[in-house]
């Protein structure tokens, strides 16, 4: 053993790392037990709705509407949680292995501490090494570069979108939050960011035969659930772009930095090549690098879904987004300098227009009721007719026009014996296959609106419909 000294250099430094390390433990153990609390809860819920008396049909004064109601809430929740069960495990497994990691790692730095500390002469740390064998027919004097693949390491778009209340352009900026955990730290070194991935297959894959078969309905949902929530999955998940490590601003990030990007497009991938050099330390957290930023033409207009929800959001409208080489991402969103929240990028969308939600704007007010007075339901011969008509109003309470698109939607029918008879809807565009209804106009300062719809729907009545 050799003697340690207390002023070490070496023996500060393996101390410095184990408490960066502890530190580590303790933020991720938070994550874990966060993500176990929510999946508990989600448990404990399922429990409550399979053990409910309503829910099993014990309860004999319980109508056939109310059993039919009660059941299909219930299909739909327990595929809710189970989308959100699935969802919470994949994320506390990638907690795991940096837990596992950062614990093998802080025993690593203990055992070096405490008993087999070495000085700098005799290094005790690990030491990266790459053999190399060399064949050639003649002798020769060469330079030899090496490349070699860090399975620990990549990188995460995050983005910033910043706009004003008069301006025609959005400012974007694009930035990486890089990371990587090689065991060596990258000092002062030039970074060129991919948009490839090698963890992914490169072999296409090949149909197997389309055989129909009979399933349960509910096994049919739950397989379903589960397929949307990997199509759901981001692109990197080791780290989150809202996770980013806050530090100092480099000297590299001044005006005229986006400069200092050349982007490149091939066949395959986008690469950024940044000839700004950066430390990224192998400390597997996020290392701010900045990319590229522009300022992109964009078309301002409100939109609202009163049916679900009253409020109005302010959207933009992107064209041409395609040569801007974006990756899928979060975008943290600045309106007037302040903060409104976030959104998601995605430009792997076969749409020609970007859209971007940039927040909710409470200065107009939207309501939406069903009218009484012209909502009725009879009974004629074999058929059950409902009548609905909706109102819905709106006002701008700003002090400048605005364009606001609204949504709403009338029911389609997927069985000839349901027959609907759509009314009303004054000067809305109508899709009847989707059932969508889309009002476009402009609504000068302090001005109201008021459009209404109206549909009727025959069906036998002997038959329930749980969702008129």
């Amino acid at each position: 053993m050799v003697e340690k000294k207390p002023d070490d250099p070496a023996l500060k430094k393996l101390e410095r790392d184990l408490k960066s390390v502890q530190d580590s433990l303790v933020e991720v153990g938070f994550y874990i037990k966060g993500f176990q609390n929510q999946m508990n809860n989600f448990t404990t819920e399922r429990t409550v709705l399979l053990g409910n008396r309503l829910m099993r049909g014990e309860l004999q004064r319980d109508s056939l509407v109310i059993f039919q109601q009660s059941i299909d809430y219930l299909r739909q929740r327990l595929n809710n949680i189970d989308m959100e069960l699935l969802k919470l495990e994949r994320e506390k497994y990638k907690w795991d292995v940096l837990r596992n990691a950062l614990l093998q790692r802080q025993g690593t730095l203990q055992t070096l501490i405490a008993g087999n500390f070495a000085p700098p002469e005799a290094d005790a740390q690990p030491v990266p090494q790459v053999i190399v064998t060399v064949f050639t027919e003649r002798a020769a004097n060469t330079d030899i570069s090496i490349n070699y693949f860090v399975e620990e390491a990549g990188w995460v778009p995050a983005y910033e979108l910043r706009a004003t209340n008069n301006a025609t352009d959005i400012e974007l900026k694009h930035r990486a939050g890089v990371y990587q955990n090689s065991g060596i730290d990258w000092k002062d070194v030039l970074l060129t960011l991919s948009t490839g991935n090698p963890n992914e297959s490169s072999v296409k894959p090949v149909l197997p035969p389309f055989v129909l078969q009979y399933e349960q309905y509910l096994a049919l949902q739950n397989r379903k659930t589960a397929k949307d929530a990997l199509a759901s999955k981001p692109q990197s998940g080791m780290v989150r772009s809202d996770d980013m490590k806050e530090s100092e601003e480099s000297a590299a990030d001044i005006d005229g930095v986006f400069d200092y990007t050349t982007v490149t497009e091939n066949a395959l991938r986008v690469e950024y090549e940044i000839s700004l050099k950066y430390t990224i330390a192998s400390d597997v957290q996020s290392h701010q690098v900045i990319i590229q930023n522009r300022k992109i033409p964009a078309q301002y207009n409100y939109s609202v879904v009163p049916k679900l929800d009253p409020d109005v959001f302010l959207m933009a409208r992107l064209t041409d987004w395609e040569d801007l080489n974006l990756v899928a991402g979060t975008a943290r969103i600045y309106f007037d300098g302040s903060y409104v929240g976030q959104t998601a990028i995605n430009p792997g969308s076969t749409n020609d227009t970007l859209l971007l939600n940039l927040g909710r704007d409470k200065s107009i007010v939207v309501k939406r009721i069903k009218l009484k007075d012209k909502s009725k339901e009879k009974v004629l011969n074999e058929n059950r007719m409902v009548t609905k008509t909706y109102e819905i109003t709106v006002r701008n309470t700003k002090s400048i026009p605005i364009r606001l698109i609204v949504e709403d939607q009338m029911p389609i029918s997927s069985d000839p014996s349901i027959k609907i008879t759509y009314e009303e809807y004054g000067k809305a565009s109508f899709n009847p296959d989707t059932g969508k209804l889309i009002w476009d106009f402009k609504l000068d300062p302090k001005e109201s609106k008021k459009m209404n719809f109206t549909y009727e729907v025959k069906y036998p009545k002997d038959r329930l419909l749980a969702n008129i």
